[in-house]
């Protein structure tokens, strides 16, 4: 969804704590559009329709009283949606230099991401289930707590693979498909 919203406006918002469910404003000029297209053309266009999808909910909610939205950044673990995980621990295996960067003008290290693991998305689920019409007509952030650097995963899995990775930080990553931070996921863990 944030690969849609008003760019300048999210950055605004970012913090340690990461970009909250409120912070979703949709792009309303176009020359933002346009921005958003030629960064990531495909994400702009996914998040962009489950954005509009949200919207109609929410603009439609006396017809539609029973939805609860949940917002996920790059999926990792059994069930991986685009497969980048899989692909990361490849590229550290076959010894590829991997790209660290994630945005123009913004140090790889000072960058923060957010992920999500596939199990407990299963398991926020349920809890959203049990708690019934509590959830209705609301927005959830599911992403793990820690929201590590890109140059950080990277190690981290290679470690765990007991290799040693080479690390570029003027290549573009193929990691990350949400790309300017981390996301709050504080009202999440409320439940």
């Amino acid at each position: 969804v944030f690969m849609a919203c008003e760019r300048s406006k999210i950055e605004g918002y970012q913090s340690k704590s990461g970009l909250k469910e409120e912070h979703a404003i949709p792009i309303n000029n176009k020359q933002s559009k346009r921005e958003a297209k030629e960064r990531n053309y495909y994400q702009y266009e996914y998040g962009g329709g489950k954005l509009d999808c949200e919207l109609c909910l929410q603009e439609n909610s006396g017809k539609f009283d029973r939805y609860t939205i949940l917002r996920l950044p790059d999926v990792i673990g059994p069930f991986d949606n685009l497969g980048s995980f899989l692909n990361l621990q490849k590229a550290i295996l076959g010894n590829h230099v991997i790209g660290t960067r994630a945005i123009p003008d913004v140090s790889p290290e000072a960058h923060q991401i957010s992920l999500c693991y596939a199990p407990d998305v299963a398991k926020v689920v349920s809890i959203l289930l049990q708690n019934g019409k509590d959830v209705f007509k609301q927005i959830f952030h599911i992403a793990c707590t820690e929201k590590p650097t890109i140059p950080e995963l990277i190690k981290m899995v290679a470690e765990e693979l007991k290799v040693e990775c080479k690390q570029d930080p003027g290549l573009e990553t193929e990691l990350v498909s949400v790309d300017f931070g981390p996301i709050c996921n504080e009202k999440a863990k409320q439940l």
